[in-house]
């Protein structure tokens, strides 16, 4: 169980890393464009943020992020046998991509 909730932890964390790290626009964009696609981004982040942050505090506790981790892993493991096949993964980051589609441009760096 302790290395399921690891694998949920580190999924999750790699999810909030690639947010942090990845390049939002391309070169070639307008400043409107660029500032337009930061403006979605940072809503999008601080919307993220605020969805763990379940007390409130301005601050992600280890609990809190624990928590948000189970839950992702649990949205993952479709088939409930507590374990995340490889087709359950690329299934649910085809889904995260979809619903997440419009806050990244197309030249964003957001490869699952």
């Amino acid at each position: 169980m302790k290395i399921i909730k690891m694998m949920g932890c580190s999924i999750l964390f790699s999810g909030a890393l690639s947010l942090a790290s990845a390049p939002v626009f391309a070169e070639n964009q307008s400043s409107l464009q660029k500032t337009n696609i930061t403006k979605k981004q940072e809503m999008h982040d601080k919307s993220w943020f605020q969805e763990m942050d379940k007390n409130g505090d301005g601050k992600i506790s280890k609990q809190e992020f624990e928590q948000a981790a189970d839950s992702r892993f649990a949205s993952m493991d479709t088939n409930k046998d507590t374990h995340v096949s490889i087709q359950e993964f690329v299934a649910s980051a085809k889904t995260w991509k979809k619903e997440h589609a419009g806050n990244y441009s197309r030249h964003g760096n957001h490869s699952l």
